[in-house]
């Protein structure tokens, strides 16, 4: 649908040419002599590059059309003509010439045998299994959206495509993702998060409380793949109920490419926004070297007043930055390549309103809440062709850091009357190293995998709570009660509470798959991780709070936890023809453990440790390709056993710590469709049905009433449904494409509802996009999101003010621009 212009470097100067012209068919060209073409197997815009460079022949295309589809090349003496037939075979795509002799590469008028009508979207190679493969081939639940996908739907941020992933939902109040309902909150879990994020296969997710989770933009992205269920045996600790893998674009090495993309948009009563991206790909050494560096400036309009500073539309958004690629190939067979990101995300606002107080989009502070979030990742690979398989190591530097300011007057004021504003100060952080070693077998009847990995990461949270004149009203409102001095004791330089918290996590893993064909149709697939993790922290707090909990002004604790185990998966698939694929898996995932950082009044009986959970998930699907090739059908169904789930409790003095209790069952069937009716139309339906609820109730403490069995786990919608309408409409002047989406979410708790959880969910958003091509090299996007400006809540809480609503963007109408250049 994209119909940018991607140009291999060899067909310059075809660039003007118009595409109706390149377009015509002319009879084939005299017999050219054989010759010897060397273009192996791999992308079909690799291999188009490499006929070009060894036929001398140039060669148009279009990048976006071909960027996920894959060619069995061409090696041996042959014509032009014959190796270029060999290397579009079985793709979808024909090649036409014009009148000059120049070769345009075009979609195929009928589909190629297995479905190339989907070929653009829909087969996309990922690295799911830890070796690249096409994700139609994979016997698991994984859903996987190319470039093109993410352009087609407009999507730059997580929660703009997550919506259209089956069995996955997005947690706008703590911008995380909830996969197969495998959450105790829709906020930040008490240690580590239970879905985990990934680029190129470096780790994102932080093994304690987390610091933060990258919204990685989609811009020059080759593929962003949602793995559903527990991926502990081949991705580790964090991937408990599933995970994310964001593919960066790779650099390519004999073609220069450039493009980019700006845009302007406008929200309904609030204000304008917009985006500049750009990318480019420099071959330095023809065949041996080349860089792609990628910069990101997206600004989110904001669209919630803030009454208490009179600032309207606060909640301003941006994100900066980019990557820095390079890909070195020394000698045939062996890449090293090295991937820098570095990114930062800043928030002028808050993104909820407090519609009982205030009214919609509308909140009060005394001050803005402001936060920065940078991430920072250096990773270096090495993949070396050993002939029997592949050899790949990796070692990264990752680090993140968060730095917020909260306006904390409303709720701690009474502790400290008269002062305003109270603030709160956070500065977390993150660093750590991450290194692993993997061998992948060559495809065939026997397959494996086996490798190690390490990782060592240092957190450290700091929270200090300050107000000027903080020292001086605690004493005259408290020094009856704790005695005189009480004020310059508990609250020195105006600093009534601090809490540092460093954490050392390490993790260390021997992890392997081995499959086997039993038969042509039948493969056995076992694997399974040994691993340990290890923690490490030292607790310091100070201040006035503490003499609430404990009559005391400062306290230390120190804690450790360590926790072995094997996590094991067994899967079994039955592929009798290229149309039809069934499976059965059993798979386990963990995550770490921790000790707690609060000691408790005596009697509280606050465990020193809590542990991983234990989640076995049992599933059954099926992928099929009907109609000769223009249905795909998949589905799953799951049944998750939940035990000993990480929980966060509290004393009846109010400290939060972490225990394992209580159980849970999550059962559920996730289908996919994607239908092509007729030549330029698409329909793309997602339906995920969820039962996620407790089989075991548990205690929450701090006064708050049992949690019990039967009760939904927060953010556990039983229904969610999306469509994906686009008609193309090839042969009209600008090749206008229209895309109408739709998304529902049936009601769910943030919480759980007896411990004050807030309903949310229970709306359905429409968009619209027209695109068209304006030249072969640029494209013009015209788009309305959530057209009936639905203001549905996607997660809340209730505080001591009032009801606190995460809220939808209100109808966003705008216009992007896509360019290519070279």
């Amino acid at each position: 649908m994209i119909r940018r212009a991607g140009i291999s470097l060899a067909a310059l100067a075809l660039a003007a040419a118009p595409a109706a012209v390149m377009a015509q068919s002319r009879p084939p060209e005299a017999q050219t002599p054989a010759r010897v073409f060397d273009i192996p197997a791999g992308p079909l815009a690799t291999a188009l590059d490499r006929f070009s460079r060894q036929s001398g022949k140039p060669v148009l295309y279009r990048s976006a059309e071909v960027e996920a589809v894959r060619s069995d090349g061409a090696r041996g003496s042959l014509s032009p003509d014959a190796a270029l037939g060999a290397v579009l075979s079985g793709t979808g795509f024909e090649a036409r010439r014009d009148r000059s002799g120049a070769v345009a590469i075009v979609r195929s008028a009928a589909p190629a045998e297995g479905g190339a009508q989907t070929s653009r979207l829909d087969d996309v190679v990922v690295t799911a299994t830890k070796r690249s493969e096409n994700v139609r081939q994979i016997a698991g639940s994984v859903t996987a959206l190319n470039n093109a996908a993410l352009e087609q739907i407009g999507a730059d941020e997580l929660d703009e495509y997550i919506g259209f992933v089956p069995g996955v939902t997005f947690n706008r109040q703590s911008s995380t993702v909830t996969i197969r309902g495998v959450s105790t909150t829709t906020g930040l879990d008490q240690g580590q998060g239970s879905t985990g994020y990934f680029i190129n296969d470096v780790p994102l997710t932080d093994p304690y409380y987390s610091v933060g989770v990258p919204n990685i933009d989609g811009f020059d992205v080759e593929s962003i793949a949602v793995l559903r269920g527990p991926q502990g045996t081949l991705f580790g600790s964090a991937s408990l109920g599933g995970a994310i893998n964001y593919k960066a674009a790779t650099p390519k090495l004999d073609v220069l490419e450039f493009h980019g993309e700006t845009a302007l948009e406008s929200v309904h009563e609030g204000a304008t926004g917009g985006t500049a991206k750009a990318a480019l790909n420099l071959p330095v050494i023809d065949g041996r070297l080349a860089v792609r560096g990628t910069y990101v400036y997206r600004e989110d309009a904001g669209y919630i007043d803030n009454l208490g500073t009179g600032t309207p539309d606060e909640n301003r958004g941006v994100t900066q930055g980019g990557r820095f690629q390079a890909l070195w190939s020394p000698a045939e067979g062996t890449t090293v390549s090295y991937l820098y990101l570095d990114q930062t995300q800043r928030s002028e606002g808050t993104s909820s309103d407090r519609p009982t107080l205030y009214g919609e989009l509308a909140n009060s502070t005394v001050v803005p809440n402001r936060s920065k979030f940078a991430t920072r990742i250096h990773s270096l690979r090495l993949d070396q062709d050993l002939g029997f398989g592949t050899l790949t190591a990796t070692a990264t530097h990752h680090e993140k850091a968060l730095a917020a300011v909260t306006d904390i007057t409303a709720a701690y004021g009474a502790f400290v009357p008269g002062v305003s504003p109270l603030l709160a100060t956070q500065d977390y952080g993150s660093k750590g190293e991450t290194f692993e070693v993997r061998l992948v077998s060559k495809p065939g009847r026997f397959e494996y995998l086996v490798g190690v990995m390490y990782d060592r990461t240092r957190e450290r949270f700091t929270d200090r709570y300050l107000g000027e004149g903080a020292a001086a009203s605690i004493e005259t409102a408290w020094a009856d009660t704790f005695g005189p001095g009480i004020g310059a004791a508990a609250a020195p330089e105006d600093v009534f509470f601090t809490s540092d918290l460093p954490f050392v996590g390490t993790e260390s893993a021997v992890f392997g798959e081995a499959s086997y064909k039993l038969t042509p149709e039948l493969k056995l697939t076992l694997g399974g991780r040994l691993f340990k993790t290890e923690s490490e922290t030292t607790s310091r707090s100070s201040g006035f709070f503490l003499l609430f909990s404990g009559d005391v002004l400062a306290q230390e604790l120190d804690g450790s936890q360590s926790e072995d185990g094997f996590n094991p998966k067994v899967s079994l698939s039955w592929t009798p023809d290229d149309h039809l694929m069934a499976y059965a898996t059993v798979s386990k995932g963990f995550r770490f453990g921790g000790p707690n950082v609060n000691a408790g009044l005596p009697g509280e009986n606050i465990p020193p440790t809590f542990s991983s959970d234990s989640l076995i998930n049992y599933e059954v699907g099926v992928r099929s390709t009907l109609l000769d090739g223009r249905w795909l059908l998949d589905a799953s169904l799951f049944y998750i056993d939940w035990s000993d789930i990480q929980l966060r409790l509290g004393t009846p003095t109010g400290l939060a710590y972490g225990t394992n209790a209580a159980g849970a069952e999550n059962k559920g069937v996730e289908v996919s469709s994607v239908l092509f009716p007729f030549e330029g139309l698409s329909l793309r339906t997602a339906v995920t049905y969820l039962d996620a609820s407790l089989t075991e109730g548990f205690e929450p403490g701090a006064g708050a009433p049992t949690v019990p069995s039967g009760t939904t786990l927060p953010g556990a919608a039983k229904w969610k449904v999306s469509n994906i309408l686009s008609y193309d409409w090839t042969a009209a002047p600008l090749s206008p494409t229209l895309v109408l989406t739709h998304q529902y979410v049936s009601e769910s708790y943030s919480d759980f509802e007896a411990t004050g959880g807030t309903p949310q969910g229970d709306y359905s958003k429409f968009g619209a996009r027209l695109e068209l091509a304006i030249r072969p090299t640029l494209d013009l996007t015209l788009y309305a999101d959530n057209i009936f400006d639905e203001r549905g809540t996607s997660g809340g809480f209730v505080d001591a003010e009032s009801f606190v609503r995460s809220i939808e963007r209100p109808r966003t109408v705008g216009a992007t621009l896509r360019f290519r250049g070279f």
